[in-house]
């Protein structure tokens, strides 16, 4: 689910930077928008320092819910602020949640098998990143721009959203964390 919305994800980034040329300022509105974006990302990082939610995944789940949002504020042509204010919003949720995860993983998942799980997950979200900006053209020409943006909107949110299905994600504590062994003292 999550390597689904990261493939899609790439639909932003690279007609984001088409439509800003084209229809929003040029390469001044995109760098407005990627730096709103990337604001919100250190945001996001510095406050989820601060949040200790009690179920990590399930607040994780939610604060990523923006992440669909962007194709969609360029399929509307809303203006440059307006998808700046998105990004900012997105790139928040996108890194509470990474950070949320990653937390999670360190905690739940027993130390003997976490480096394997870690390159797991990494390895599958991060194959569909250039998998997803390969595919934007060729889906642009099939569908039209606009079509393929809704297209990307509606599947990140599906993906996004069908995190929540699953028991184990909205139920998990931080309460259910196993007991981890004491480090060996240093010799």
């Amino acid at each position: 689910m999550r390597q689904s919305a990261n493939g899609l994800g790439g639909t932003f980034f690279v007609l984001g930077a088409t439509i800003s040329k084209a229809d929003l300022g040029g390469p001044g509105a995109w760098a407005l928008i990627l730096a709103a974006f990337s604001v919100g990302g250190l945001v996001g990082g510095l406050s989820v320092l601060r949040i200790k939610p009690r179920r990590p995944l399930l607040a994780a789940c939610f604060a990523v819910l923006p992440w669909a949002l962007p194709p969609a504020t360029l399929a509307l042509q809303a203006p440059v602020y307006a998808i700046a204010a998105v990004a900012f919003v997105s790139g928040a949720g996108l890194m509470i949640f990474n950070s949320l995860w990653e937390t999670t993983l360190q905690r739940h998942i027993p130390d003997a098998a976490l480096s394997r799980v870690s390159a797991y997950d990494w390895f599958g979200s991060l194959m569909m990143q250039p998998l997803g900006f390969a595919l934007v053209g060729p889906a642009v020409v099939l569908f039209g721009q606009t079509r393929w943006l809704w297209i990307a909107f509606a599947g990140q949110l599906l993906s996004c959203l069908l995190m929540f299905i699953p028991a184990s994600v909205r139920r998990l504590t931080v309460d259910d964390a196993p007991p981890r062994a004491a480090p060996s003292p240093a010799t």
